[in-house]
This record gives structure tokens, C-alpha cells and sequence, in this order.
């Protein structure tokens, strides 16, 4: 939270005026990477598309996906699947974008972000297969 507040050039009571802990930043943060996911993967039709679309975003933005692992672990497991069917249109994506999320999670903490394009498209690679 320290780190936050240095970066939005705040104090870190203010702050905690508007969230009450890490997990509601994250929860904040999460929400706002979700509805980017929805609006990129809204103009395609295929699902290997959108799921496409959704994985770019999470890559942009490494720490917004990032904040994904917490929330989710939090979360209902049937609220989680019906945000991912809801944004990719396939219950099946479920899995592949919280592993996802989670494996960016990794990569940004180590700093290893040039290795998750070529996971990203062993993931799409083996979810293309499965639809057919």
C-alpha cells in the first residue's frame, strides 16, 4: 500500500480512504482489467479470438493481471467461471485465463515478462485443439 501511495502521489491515509485494504486495490484493479478484457473481446465472433484479444490485455497490462490471483482466490469459483464466460463466451476459458492471470502473476514478480508471448501461444495453440 506504501508502494501505491508513492506511485499515485498520495499519503497513504488517503489512500485508506478509499480502500479499506490490499485486497480491495487489487479488487478495484481487477474490475477495471476485466471490463478492458470485455471491450476487447466484444467486436470478435470466435471464441479463440476473444480469448485471443483478452490475453493481449492481460500481457499489456502485466500488473492489472497481476491482481487478478488474489481476487480470484477470494471469489466464488461459479462467480469467477460466469466472468469468463461472460467475457470470452466459453466455459472452457475459464481455466486457461486464471492460469493465465496467475502465470503473468509469476513472470511480472520475476521480472520475465519476454517469456509469456510464447506461452501465451502454446496456451491458444492447445485451447484451439480442444475446440476441435
Amino acid at each position: 500500500m506504501k508502494q501505491l501511495a508513492v506511485r499515485a502521489g498520495i499519503s497513504r491515509a488517503s489512500l485508506y480512504r478509499y480502500y479499506a485494504d490490499k485486497l480491495a486495490v487489487e479488487a478495484e484493479v481487477a474490475g477495471c482489467l476485466a471490463r478492458r478484457m470485455a471491450e476487447a473481446a466484444a467486436p470478435h465472433e470466435r471464441v479463440l479470438d476473444k480469448l485471443r484479444v483478452v490475453i493481449d490485455v492481460m500481457i499489456e497490462f502485466p500488473a492489472g493481471a497481476a491482481s487478478l490471483a488474489p481476487v480470484v482466490a477470494e471469489a466464488e469459483p461459479e462467480v469467477i467461471a460466469e466472468s469468463c464466460r461472460t467475457i470470452v463466451g466459453h466455459p472452457g476459458a475459464t481455466p486457461v485465463l486464471v492460469g493465465f492471470a496467475a502465470m503473468i502473476a509469476s513472470a511480472h514478480r520475476r521480472r520475465a515478462m519476454d517469456q509469456v508471448r510464447v506461452m501465451a501461444d502454446d496456451i491458444l495453440n492447445q485451447f484451439e485443439l480442444s475446440l476441435a
